[in-house]
Order: structure tokens, then C-alpha cells, then sequence
């Protein structure tokens, strides 16, 4: 009984006396990039519009402590020419962001330098927030079997505007608050994809994997508070199935101290 109770004792010491730290990046940011449905080459429509609604819901921050929800509404119109497909539209976000407390830090040893955990638990709490944007993108892509498709290399762009009370707390704190804090409004992103689609009877299936990277370089202090400057980026991967008019998918974004999962339906407006 006394070997477990100490086990367990010890145990707790180390849990609570670990470093603690704080990265503040905008949720904005990791969901730029939702899958956009585009018509195959072997389709009788070459071109169509489409409207879709996303739910994502993840965790940020370290060791995914804050969690978000979010709604994504968007418009997009796709197009096939040739060995090359397209699409281009407007988005918005919607969504609660909660900001977790920091136990109080002792021992000199594990001590964050840079983190101040009186001045975030004084401002933590629900925090609304949101984005209005555009996003756009371009395909190479080559058929292959029996109306199959390889979109071999994609490239997408994205350009949201950040609102809310997230983004308020965010530009608030001091540099000596927290590891990283994202202050901007604006978020612009690039990707890299590829996308396998697979023909069925009356749709397709298919797997896209993207690499995406933010425009802007962060600021990062270590619990020294000395700094160094980094590209945040994040690594989607997304499963859709299209039956007629509707396209359903479930998209993984996992970023830098940020986990998101969507769940998505774009549905064809157009003939």
C-alpha cells in the first residue's frame, strides 16, 4: 500500500511540476483549406456551383488544453479545361474558442519565464470568433481506368479576415504572456495537394492529402524568453464521397500545436 501511494505521489510531482506553456495561435488559420468539390473530366457539366456548410470542432495550444467549434459556410465555382481543373469562391466562419486557466507555476526549475499565468486566467474564459474570406485554387490533373482521376498536384490559396473576441484577448496579451501569440487579422494561406477520385455509378470516392503553409512568420520565446521565428503550417487529410448533387467529407488538419476535425457536405446548385 505505501509502494503505491508513493508511486502514485510521485507520479503527481512530476505531472504538476512539468513546464508549462502557452501558444496562441488564430483557429482561423487551421481551417483554411475545406474540401471543395470540382466535377470529373469524364462528367457531362464541365463547370457547376456549389454551396457547402462544415462543422469543426479540435484543440490548441499545448497539449491541445483550449478546444473550438466552429461552423464554415462557403460558395464556390469549379471548372474542367483541358489537363487543368479550377475553383474559386468566398467563405465564412463562425465559432467559440475556450481559454483554459494555468495552474500557478513554482520551483524554480520548471519555471516558464515567459508565461504569465495571473494575466491569462484574468482574461480566460468562452471567446467568440470568426472570419470572412476568399479562397481559390488550380488542379493538374490526368485520368486513368475507367473514368478514374488523379488530381496529381494542386495549388490553393486563401485569404481570411479574423473578427471576434479571440482575436481581441490575442492582441491583448503581452509578449511576456504567452510562447507565441498570433496578433494578425489576416490570415493567407498556400497549399500543396494531390487527390485521387475514383468514378462509381453515380458519383465518386477519394482521398486528398494537403500541405498548407501560413504566409506570415510568428514569433516564438522559449521559457528563457529567448526568441526565434517560425512558418506555421499544417498537414490536411480528407476522405470525400460524392452521390449525385452531394459531396460529403471528413477532413484531419493537424498543425502546429492545433488538431482540427471537419465534417463537411458540399451540394451542387447548378444542373
Amino acid at each position: 500500500m505505501r509502494k503505491t501511494l508513493l508511486t502514485l505521489y510521485l507520479w503527481l510531482f512530476f505531472l504538476t511540476s512539468c513546464t508549462q506553456y502557452a501558444y496562441y495561435h488564430s483557429p482561423v488559420a487551421v481551417n483554411t483549406n475545406s474540401y471543395k468539390s470540382i466535377p470529373l473530366q469524364s462528367d457531362d457539366k464541365k463547370s457547376a456551383l456549389y454551396a457547402s456548410g462544415v462543422f469543426t470542432t479540435g484543440g490548441a495550444n499545448e497539449n491541445l488544453r483550449d478546444n473550438f467549434n466552429a461552423a464554415i459556410g462557403s460558395v464556390h465555382h469549379s471548372h474542367n479545361f483541358g489537363m487543368f481543373q479550377g475553383y474559386y469562391g468566398v467563405t465564412g466562419m463562425l465559432g467559440q474558442y475556450k481559454v483554459d486557466d494555468y495552474a500557478r507555476q513554482t520551483g524554480q526549475r520548471y519555471r516558464n519565464l515567459n508565461l504569465n499565468d495571473s494575466v491569462i486566467n484574468s482574461m480566460a474564459g468562452s471567446k467568440s470568433f470568426g472570419s470572412w474570406g476568399a479562397m481559390g485554387g488550380i488542379n493538374i490533373v490526368t485520368p486513368f481506368g475507367n473514368k478514374h482521376e488523379w488530381r496529381i498536384i494542386g495549388a490553393e490559396f486563401s485569404w481570411n479576415r479574423e473578427f471576434g473576441e479571440y482575436l481581441d484577448f490575442r492582441t491583448k496579451l503581452p509578449d511576456t504572456a504567452a510562447n507565441i501569440i498570433d496578433r494578425h487579422r489576416d490570415h493567407m494561406t498556400i497549399s500543396i495537394s494531390t487527390d485521387l477520385v475514383f468514378h462509381l455509378k453515380r458519383g465518386s470516392i477519394g482521398y486528398k492529402a494537403a500541405a498548407v503553409l501560413g504566409t506570415q512568420r510568428l514569433y516564438e520565446y522559449n521559457k528563457d524568453r529567448i526568441s526565434s521565428r517560425y512558418q506555421p503550417a499544417y498537414f490536411s487529410n480528407t476522405f470525400h464521397v460524392t452521390i449525385q448533387k452531394f459531396t460529403g467529407f471528413w477532413q484531419v488538419n493537424v498543425g502546429n500545436h492545433s488538431l482540427s476535425t471537419q465534417l463537411g457536405l458540399n451540394y451542387k446548385l447548378t444542373r
